[in-house]
């Protein structure tokens, strides 16, 4: 069983931010690959008191795949890279740049119209069913799961469910009064995935109430 996240970092009160995560299983369990030297220093530079810990988001991946079925941008797809092996010819160790490929797999967002089109949020593309389903059927992919737009109730499936958007932060902001979710699919895939639902986490009373309102803020419309 894998469970997927749609966040890394989520705003959340008693939250475990999975960049803690990634960064403590890289010391737990090193990988013995070329490129493990680049993860230990990048996980090096990560702490609290060091001003060269932004520098961890610089080596983060752009995407992951799950067996080779599943597809995972945080934001979605771009015009420029049609195949996964034009992804991983990306330079990734560098600042998500204003523009070009690794920025639209950041920003991009899936639409209701056909076909590419710019996107309201100043950043990446916006993209049609025909455009997922395209890059699914090129690249041998069930379906693209992503992150990076807040759904009211954690997950929602576009594009004939050939993309899923997961939002992990629930109550973001602690005013959207949004669920969240992680999506869980089998060892072998052959089953449809499980998405787990759950409300914010109560707040003590250092912290206030929670403010929910169940109600999503018109910058995310």
């Amino acid at each position: 069983m894998t469970s997927v996240s749609g966040s890394i970092a989520p705003p959340t009160y008693g939250k475990c931010s999975q960049v803690n995560i990634i960064t403590t299983l890289s010391h737990v369990y090193p990988t013995p690959t070329p490129k493990s030297q680049k993860h230990k220093q990048a996980s090096k530079n990560y702490s609290p008191n060091s001003p060269q810990s932004p520098d961890l988001f610089d080596y983060l991946p752009l995407a992951a795949t799950v067996d080779g079925r599943i597809f995972a941008p945080h934001g979605g797809l771009s015009p420029s890279l049609a195949t996964l092996d034009q992804i991983q010819e990306l330079q990734r160790v560098q600042e998500i740049p204003h523009e070009g490929p690794i920025c639209d797999i950041m920003w991009s967002d899936p639409d209701d119209r056909q076909g590419w089109g710019m996107s309201p949020r100043g950043a990446g593309f916006t993209f049609g069913a025909d455009i997922t389903k395209r890059f699914n059927h090129t690249n041998g992919f069930n379906f693209v799961v992503r992150a990076h737009q807040l759904v009211m109730e954690g997950f929602s499936w576009a594009h004939d469910n050939q993309v899923v958007t997961l939002f992990s932060a629930p109550n973001y902001c602690y005013r959207c009064g949004n669920q969240a979710a992680i999506m869980e699919v089998s060892e072998n895939l052959d089953l449809e995935p499980k998405f787990i639902q759950f409300d914010p986490a109560p707040r003590d009373n250092n912290h206030g109430e929670t403010n929910v309102t169940r109600r999503a803020p018109e910058y995310f419309i």
